[in-house]
């Protein structure tokens, strides 16, 4: 089942997403108490655990079956092959998200046929395609620049690990957010067992017009804009009519 991205209905318009935007952009020189890495030890996990159970769990009432009441975490066996990101101010965990390469079996069992990965995969390597999920900012943190850290730090993992498209699940209320960072609505919405309806989203990395075009802080962070612009053409030959 694909794991849906979610963090709060505070942002449910493009307006407010704008503006959230705007006010993360102003303050973008991150001081040296927030930092993002990558997860690397299991007490670091623990944190992403706790973090994703405090958002998920205790704050939105989320019904996720892999969700330890007793220990207050929340993990998956997806977790085994993932990429971790952990945002941290002052080393207190504020945020987190995750990437799955869709080389691994369980990535595509999971999350493959809700994505529609088969039609990705007929085109370009099987590592270029990669899903994020799992994105939860303590409450306190939303609307700071921890966000958009997260956002770039996951985009710079794609740009060194030549990630050509990621695809997510989105609540209709987070839409408008992921759309300013320059992901764009590819299929239907689609019926999902935890959250009902839920969006699917494409990020075309290296999208030098798009990115233009929306007003996307990835823009600064573009390295190959002909091999963006090769992915947008294929995503809107084979995507076109369903493409937002």
């Amino acid at each position: 089942m694909c794991r849906v991205v979610t963090l709060s209905p505070v942002i449910t318009s493009l307006r407010a997403a704008k503006l959230a935007i705007r006010s993360i952009q102003n303050s973008v020189q991150s001081s040296a108490k927030l930092i993002a890495k990558i997860v690397s030890t299991e007490d670091e996990m623990v944190k992403v655990s706790q973090l994703r159970y405090e958002v998920y769990i205790a704050e939105q009432g989320k019904g996720y079956a892999e969700a330890d009441h007793q220990s207050r975490q929340f993990a998956d066996d997806l977790d085994g092959s993932a990429t971790v990101i952990l945002a941290e101010h002052s080393g207190e965990p504020v945020g987190t998200v995750r990437v799955n390469h869709f080389d691994n079996t369980l990535t595509v069992e999971r999350s493959g046929e809700e994505l529609q990965v088969k039609e990705f995969l007929s085109q370009w390597p099987s590592h270029e395609i990669v899903t994020c999920t799992r994105l939860a900012v303590r409450r306190d943190r939303r609307g700071s620049k921890a966000i958009l850290l997260l956002f770039k730090t996951i985009y710079e993992y794609g740009a060194r690990h030549s990630v050509r498209y990621c695809l997510i699940c989105c609540s209709p209320a987070l839409t408008p957010l992921f759309e300013r960072f320059g992901f764009r609505q590819y299929l239907p919405p689609f019926a999902h067992a935890v959250l009902g309806s839920a969006n699917r989203l494409i990020l075309v990395l290296d999208d030098a017009e798009h990115y233009r075009d929306v007003g996307s802080p990835f823009l600064q962070s573009i390295r190959q804009p002909q091999r963006g612009a090769e992915s947008r053409k294929w995503l809107e030959d084979r995507f076109g009519r369903s493409l937002q």
